[in-house]
Protein backbone atom coordinates (compact mmCIF):
# COMPACT_ATOMS: atom_id res chain seq x y z
CA UNK A 1 0.00 0.00 0.00
CA UNK A 2 1.37 3.41 -1.00
CA UNK A 3 1.72 6.02 1.72
CA UNK A 4 -0.38 9.16 1.39
CA UNK A 5 1.70 12.27 0.78
CA UNK A 6 0.15 15.73 0.80
CA UNK A 7 2.06 18.89 -0.10
CA UNK A 8 1.04 22.50 -0.57
CA UNK A 9 2.90 24.80 -2.94
CA UNK A 10 2.18 28.52 -2.98
CA UNK A 11 2.42 30.49 -6.21
CA UNK A 12 1.80 34.18 -6.77
CA UNK A 13 -1.84 33.86 -7.80
CA UNK A 14 -2.75 30.27 -6.92
CA UNK A 15 -2.06 27.38 -4.57
CA UNK A 16 -1.44 23.74 -5.49
CA UNK A 17 -2.41 20.89 -3.19
CA UNK A 18 -0.68 17.77 -4.45
CA UNK A 19 -1.92 14.41 -3.23
CA UNK A 20 0.24 11.34 -3.91
CA UNK A 21 -0.14 7.67 -3.16
CA UNK A 22 -3.36 6.20 -1.84
CA UNK A 23 -6.02 8.18 0.02
CA UNK A 24 -7.67 5.41 1.99
CA UNK A 25 -8.56 5.44 5.71
CA UNK A 26 -5.76 7.48 7.34
CA UNK A 27 -6.49 10.92 5.98
CA UNK A 28 -5.00 12.96 8.83
CA UNK A 29 -2.38 14.63 6.58
CA UNK A 30 -5.03 15.48 3.98
CA UNK A 31 -7.49 16.77 6.55
CA UNK A 32 -4.85 19.01 8.20
CA UNK A 33 -3.97 20.60 4.88
CA UNK A 34 -7.57 21.04 3.77
CA UNK A 35 -8.43 22.84 7.02
CA UNK A 36 -5.43 25.14 6.62
CA UNK A 37 -6.21 25.88 2.98
CA UNK A 38 -9.87 26.61 3.61
CA UNK A 39 -8.86 29.10 6.30
CA UNK A 40 -6.46 30.84 3.87
CA UNK A 41 -9.20 31.31 1.24
CA UNK A 42 -7.04 31.23 -1.92
CA UNK A 43 -8.59 32.64 -5.08
CA UNK A 44 -7.53 29.54 -7.04
CA UNK A 45 -6.72 26.13 -5.61
CA UNK A 46 -5.54 23.39 -7.92
CA UNK A 47 -5.75 19.83 -6.66
CA UNK A 48 -2.92 17.97 -8.39
CA UNK A 49 -3.99 14.33 -8.44
CA UNK A 50 -1.52 13.21 -11.10
CA UNK A 51 0.29 10.92 -8.65
CA UNK A 52 -2.76 9.69 -6.75
CA UNK A 53 -3.41 5.98 -7.26
CA UNK A 54 -6.56 5.50 -5.18
CA UNK A 55 -9.13 7.73 -3.50
CA UNK A 56 -11.67 6.49 -0.97
CA UNK A 57 -15.08 8.02 -0.51
CA UNK A 58 -13.78 9.54 2.75
CA UNK A 59 -11.06 11.35 0.82
CA UNK A 60 -13.60 12.56 -1.72
CA UNK A 61 -15.67 13.93 1.15
CA UNK A 62 -12.65 15.87 2.39
CA UNK A 63 -12.19 17.42 -1.04
CA UNK A 64 -15.86 18.35 -1.26
CA UNK A 65 -15.65 20.04 2.15
CA UNK A 66 -12.51 21.88 1.03
CA UNK A 67 -14.25 23.02 -2.15
CA UNK A 68 -17.18 24.30 -0.10
CA UNK A 69 -14.82 26.28 2.14
CA UNK A 70 -13.01 27.84 -0.83
CA UNK A 71 -16.01 28.62 -3.03
CA UNK A 72 -17.97 30.12 -0.13
CA UNK A 73 -15.40 32.93 -0.19
CA UNK A 74 -15.40 33.36 -3.97
CA UNK A 75 -12.51 31.03 -4.75
CA UNK A 76 -12.21 28.38 -7.43
CA UNK A 77 -11.06 24.77 -7.06
CA UNK A 78 -9.89 22.68 -10.00
CA UNK A 79 -8.66 19.11 -10.23
CA UNK A 80 -5.69 18.49 -12.51
CA UNK A 81 -4.27 15.30 -13.94
CA UNK A 82 -6.21 12.49 -12.30
CA UNK A 83 -5.25 8.99 -13.42
CA UNK A 84 -7.94 7.00 -15.19
CA UNK A 85 -9.04 5.01 -12.12
CA UNK A 86 -9.26 8.13 -9.94
CA UNK A 87 -11.10 10.04 -12.67
CA UNK A 88 -13.61 7.19 -13.01
CA UNK A 89 -14.13 7.21 -9.24
CA UNK A 90 -14.73 10.97 -9.27
CA UNK A 91 -17.25 10.59 -12.09
CA UNK A 92 -18.99 7.68 -10.40
CA UNK A 93 -19.44 9.88 -7.31
CA UNK A 94 -20.74 12.71 -9.56
CA UNK A 95 -17.91 14.98 -8.43
CA UNK A 96 -17.29 16.02 -12.02
CA UNK A 97 -20.39 18.17 -11.55
CA UNK A 98 -18.78 20.05 -8.63
CA UNK A 99 -15.19 20.36 -9.83
CA UNK A 100 -13.61 21.47 -13.06
CA UNK A 101 -11.43 18.47 -13.94
CA UNK A 102 -8.68 18.91 -16.51
CA UNK A 103 -5.91 16.60 -17.73
CA UNK A 104 -2.94 18.89 -16.95
CA UNK A 105 -1.76 21.67 -14.67
CA UNK A 106 -1.35 23.87 -17.75
CA UNK A 107 -5.04 23.53 -18.54
CA UNK A 108 -5.96 24.25 -14.93
CA UNK A 109 -4.09 27.55 -15.21
CA UNK A 110 -5.26 28.44 -18.73
CA UNK A 111 -8.29 30.45 -17.62
CA UNK A 112 -6.40 31.84 -14.62
CA UNK A 113 -2.98 33.05 -15.82
CA UNK A 114 -0.43 33.71 -13.06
Amino acid sequence: MAILEVTVTDHESYVVLQIKGEARMDLSALERQTLRLAARKPALLILDLSELDFMSSLAMGSLVALRRGITTHGGTVKIAGPKTFVLESLRHANLHTLFTIVPTMEEALAANPA
